[in-house]
């Protein structure tokens, strides 16, 4: 264990040095993985879970946050819609809220920090760009000139490139003779398999052993708390159990709880479906079942791997949000073309002010009892990274009913521990 902390806060520090400056703010206890990612949740979040279609009764940008100027139009979408696109703008620059605003997490409104002005004269610049030279389109965003950092380099580097470089960048422009466009990257859907055919090597890969509940023990982290313990157990599909040194999350079939050696809360609905949606991920086999058409849309090569591309739009990114409340989303299922396995579940959704990526990737797979299981699983968000690095995974054991009761919070004096 005390390896795999070091091995921990060596990624950490390489983190904090890329990305200088501290995580978006942790507004609650509840670190979960939802449908596609680690999710920050909370309990008395602003924040509705929920997405670019208001359900009944959620509130709107302009009902949770005041003082909405040059985001005004965006007053009447759902509360998420406006967090979406400051995801965007922490991560175009590789900063959190309170490069911007006076703390990381609350008083959202208050104009006391100057760097909060500048960035208003920055979006109406940008808007304007675009108003003025590409019909209002969204062509030019903050990560056009930032490229992840606070002040835009003004000075282009000299081209410094290698014989082998300049002879592939040669072939990848263009002829002046030509019309046609430079080739994708990605194979062209002829001679692909089908989805059928890469779910089903993935199914083949990760093996067919039945799992009926799973204990995971591990190394939580992420920049702002740094690396501590997690545990977590599961009996498939809806009894879960996750506790760090801080607190202990229950869910028993529609039921939560928040546990604390001082209190036991309700988990909010949202919260509760972001934790199953955490168990499925703890599942052999990912993302199996669709509500949607999917395809896969062709290969990739990342760091020397090869993947076939499963690609759809799922309409719903959030566990408790309506359907189709993303009709924009994107979503890409990275497979190794050589053992099937997943790599990595990438979401992409449209702001007005750019694209806003997560990635969730599975490494380090090892054997556990006839099934393949990664012993690694980040998120990668626009403005930070969640790691949880497993260190045992028990599978099919047998688990004491009790483990999913709440009980009084009086007699839970240690948990979390």
């Amino acid at each position: 264990m005390e390896a795999l902390l070091r091995n921990v806060r060596c990624r950490l520090r390489t983190l904090r040095r890329n990305r200088r400056r501290v995580l978006l703010p942790a507004l609650g206890l509840s670190f979960v993985l939802s449908a596609a990612r680690l999710t920050v949740t909370a309990q008395s979040a602003p924040l509705n879970q929920a997405g670019a279609s208001k359900p009944d009764g959620a509130k709107t940008a302009g009902e949770t946050f005041k003082n909405l100027q040059v985001l005004g139009d965006l007053k009447g979408s759902p509360s998420p819609e406006l967090w979406d696109t400051m995801q965007v703008f922490a991560g175009s620059l590789s900063v959190s809220c309170n490069y911007c605003h006076v703390a990381q997490a609350g008083s959202y409104d208050s104009d006391a920090n100057k760097t909060k002005l500048i960035a208003r004269n920055m979006i109406r610049m940008t808007r304007a760009i675009n108003e003025n030279n590409f019909g209002g389109h969204r062509v030019v965003t903050c990560n056009t000139c930032h490229q992840g950092s606070p002040h835009p380099n003004a000075m282009p580097a000299p081209w410094n490139r290698t014989a082998e470089q300049i002879v592939a960048y040669n072939k990848s422009v263009p002829s002046a003779k030509s019309d046609t466009a430079a080739p994708s990257t990605a194979e062209s859907a002829a001679g692909l398999p089908g989805v059928d055919q890469v779910m089903a090597s993935y199914r083949h890969a990760v093996g067919s052993q039945s799992l009926k509940s799973v204990h995971i023990s591990g190394i939580a982290a992420d920049l702002n708390r740094g690396p501590r313990p997690r545990d977590v157990v599961v009996v498939f599909p809806d009894k879960i159990a996750v506790a760090t040194s801080e607190a202990q999350q229950i869910v028993n079939g529609d039921h939560g709880w928040l546990l604390t050696p001082q209190a036991r809360t309700d988990l909010q609905p949202g919260v509760i479906a972001a934790l199953k949606n955490f168990a499925g991920l703890l599942q052999p086999v990912k993302y199996e079942k669709s509500d949607v058409t999917r395809k896969v849309s062709g290969v990739e090569t990342i760091g020397g791997h090869a993947y076939y591309v499963i690609e759809s739009h799922p309409g719903r990114v959030r566990p408790a949000a309506p359907a189709n409340s993303y009709p924009d989303a994107v979503e890409r299922l990275f497979f190794d073309t050589k053992t099937g396995l997943l790599y990595k579940d990438q979401i992409a959704i449209e702001t007005p002010f750019g694209t806003r990526v997560e990635e969730t990737s599975f490494e380090d797979y090892r054997d556990v009892g006839g099934l393949k299981l990664p012993y690694l699983i980040v998120t990668h968000y626009m403005e930070d990274e969640n790691l949880f690095k497993i260190s045992e995974i028990q599978t099919n054991v047998n688990v004491d009913p009790a483990k999913f009761d709440p009980g009084n919070p009086k007699e839970r004096q240690g948990v979390g521990r």
